[in-house]
């Protein structure tokens, strides 16, 4: 949804325009650009609904040329089908949510404002993804995107979502009581960030040649909402929407079959709220057409229509970052030219039909050769029940012929057999999910090779990986861009720190309004197993690359080589901070529990880079002694204070070549 409120005044523009001026005409044209839009889309339904009926198990519905429609069989009975699609698109599926992303936030300074910034944004971020469960959303996008070929993912903000404050009712600063003598009291919600997955049935771009979503001069969202929601957001329709509900008209065909394919028991039935009409079940579509900023509008526009209303119009409510629109696209594989993108379930439709027949044909065979066959000459007077089952039977026939005798079941041939092994051999080749092989290379540890060989396996998926990261980093900074812009109250945000650590911290807009930037790790989302990082970790600790006990078991525990890696990060950390003091002209305090080791490390290579060079004299002085401060400290932590300690040879131990041992001391000459 948009806003709370209705708002259907059409915001200034430039008269020289051709857009519509009034409602009427907003109104026709909304409702005629859906209606071309959907035409021109048809041909992309088709495909997905062949698609999600594989992928569900129903391969035995029919495409009729006649009416240019998907049939569904009427019988209940199904024929056998070995669903390899759907176990692919589980699969598929593990894989790619095996790592979950994690937004992090970057300074895009070095500022101390910028840094918090950053921090608390950060903080925020995590926060609102574990409250609004991102993680469900981001699954159901990769399976409609695995699927479909295409799917979306939503970013608006909600006015009725988050978290709400109680407020007593009163008139005229008088409380109002309910009967029960209790004070009444009303709900006043703070809103959230509303971040839900789209399917591509409820997306129609202007260009189905355009590939990216920020170029579309304009996109349109068609979704089916009940009378009751349609009427809280927008209160001006309130008691205009009844009877206008047509479910089933408003639905294309494709929606249709998609409908129908819930269950075997609802493609005969349908659905049984079909007779029900309320505000809670009549669904009524919603057209959200969004228009690109332009000459005329540069602020963009947003007009809802609802039937033949106008809902609401506005300009974009927020700013949505680099991808324009509130919808950020995901593609499982991209062609580079076209909006709508052939998924991997596609390509696998013929071989898996193919599989399925042959399978079909093999049953067949058996089921006829595995039911005994008698040959029996013609003359013989046997009749068909003279043949049972019983023990000891006596089966009496002419002598004038040959006795009956039971026909040979002759084996399928090779190439029949062959045959099933080839096609999932094909199957393999083209969805890209090819068997881990055992044999593993020689003069390589078990730890490299088991992560080589996931990496060789994962290998096709990278890119879909990669175009995730991009997907979850737009997604993110969206949901940035309108807490900047919503979070006008102090929101609790809950911290989780390490171990069973807790936190909580309130954090308003005014703690972000800094200039921060948003990033997806790539590597983090890449599925490894376990055992293969447990291994390498073993590994790293008998060649004593790792040496602390305590921080081995830590990372050990889930295999997570990032615990000793963030580790060494922080001790980084305040180095970097230090600099960014130097380059304003403060000198950093120095301190005896600093990691000297880290400072003059980082400092030394500091001092020898381009940024340092062009510093004025006065704070590269500065720099030199602060890097001195800590040199100073790291001589001190030294034996005899760094200097070189004499070595003594102890075979020349009382010798005219070495110190004598003084009189008195055990091996000297002399009494003692």
């Amino acid at each position: 949804m948009l806003s709370k409120d209705a708002n259907t005044k059409i915001p200034r523009k430039d008269d020289k325009g051709d857009l519509p001026k009034t409602e009427k005409e907003w109104i026709k044209y909304v409702n005629d650009l859906h209606d071309t839009g959907v035409n021109i889309r048809q041909k992309y339904e088709l495909c997905w609904t062949l698609n999600h009926a594989y992928a569900r198990g129903y391969q035995d519905i029919v495409f009729n040329y006649k009416t240019g429609r998907i049939e569904i069989p009427k019988t209940m009975a199904r024929p056998l089908t070995v669903n390899k699609i759907g176990s692919f698109l589980d699969a598929r599926l593990s894989k790619l949510t095996k790592q979950r992303p994690l937004p992090r936030v970057v300074p895009a300074t070095g500022d101390n404002e910028d840094i918090n910034a950053a921090k608390y944004s950060d903080h925020t971020l995590l926060h609102l993804w574990r409250k609004t469960e991102i993680e469900a959303e981001y699954e159901s996008m990769i399976m409609m995107g695995i699927t479909y070929g295409t799917s979306f993912m939503r970013v608006l903000w909600n006015p009725w979502e988050g978290d709400f404050i109680k407020r007593a009712v009163g008139r005229d600063e008088e409380v109002l009581h309910i009967e029960d003598g209790a004070i009444k009291e009303e709900k006043i919600w703070l809103g959230e960030v509303s971040t839900k997955a789209i399917s591509p049935f409820s997306i129609i771009p202007a260009n189905e040649n355009i590939r990216e979503m920020k170029d579309q001069p304009w996109v349109m969202e068609r979704n089916f909402h009940s009378v009751a929601d349609l009427e809280k957001f927008y209160p001006e329709l309130k008691g205009k929407l009844i009877g206008k509900a047509k479910n089933r008209e408003d639905r294309t065909d494709y929606e249709g079959v998609i409908a129908r394919l819930g269950s075997p028991v609802s493609t005969q039935v349908g659905s049984a709220l079909h007779n029900i009409h309320d505000s809670i079940n009549d669904e009524i579509l919603c057209k959200k057409l969004w228009v690109k900023p332009n000459s005329q509008y540069e602020n963009g526009l947003v007009v809802v229509v609802v039937g033949d209303l106008l809902a609401h119009v506005s300009e974009f409510p927020h700013d949505y970052g680099p991808n324009i629109y509130p919808y950020v696209k995901f593609t499982e594989r991209t062609d580079g030219v076209h909006f709508w993108e052939q998924s991997t379930v596609e390509r696998l439709l013929s071989i898996q039909k193919s599989y399925n027949k042959l399978k079909q044909k093999k049953l067949r065979n058996i089921t006829m050769m595995s039911a005994g066959k008698w040959l029996i000459p013609k003359g013989s007077q046997i009749s068909e029940d003279s043949i049972t089952s019983e023990e000891g039977e006596i089966i009496e026939y002419n002598s004038s012929v040959n006795p009956p005798a039971q026909a040979p079941l002759a084996p399928l041939p090779n190439y029949a057999v062959e045959m099933a092994r080839e096609l999932m051999e094909d199957f393999r080749m083209v969805s890209g999910q090819q068997d881990t092989p055992t044999n593993l290379p020689p003069g390589v540890t078990a730890s490299v090779a088991m992560e080589t060989l996931a990496e060789l396996g994962d290998e096709i998926i990278s890119p879909i990986i990669k175009r995730l990261s991009r997907v979850m980093t737009r997604v993110a900074k969206a949901q940035l861009l309108i807490i900047n812009e919503e979070y006008l109250e102090p929101r609790k945000i809950a911290i989780l720190g390490e171990g069973s650590s807790y936190g909580v911290q309130y954090i308003s807009a005014a703690d972000l309004k800094h200039s921060t930037d948003v990033y997806i790790e790539i590597e983090s989302m890449f599925p490894s197993l376990r055992g293969s990082k447990q291994q390498r970790l073993i590994d790293l600790w008998d060649r004593r690359i790792i040496t602390d006990p305590q921080q081995f078991l830590k990372a050990y525990r889930f295999g997570n080589l990032d615990e000793i890696m963030s580790d060494i990060e922080e001790e980084d950390d305040p180095v970097h901070l230090d600099i960014a003091q130097l380059k304003k002209g403060k000198m950093p305090e120095i301190t005896p529990w600093q990691n000297h080791v880290a400072y003059f490390k980082l400092l030394s290579k500091w001092v020898q880079t381009p940024e340092f060079m062009a510093l004025i004299p006065e704070r590269k002085q500065m720099t030199i002694e602060y890097l001195q401060g800590h040199l100073q400290y790291l001589l001190q932590s030294l034996p005899n204070q760094g200097q070189a300690t004499p070595q003594q040879n102890q075979a020349s131990v009382g010798t005219p070549f070495g110190p004598q041992k003084t009189a008195g001391s055990p091996g000297a000459g002399g009494p003692t």
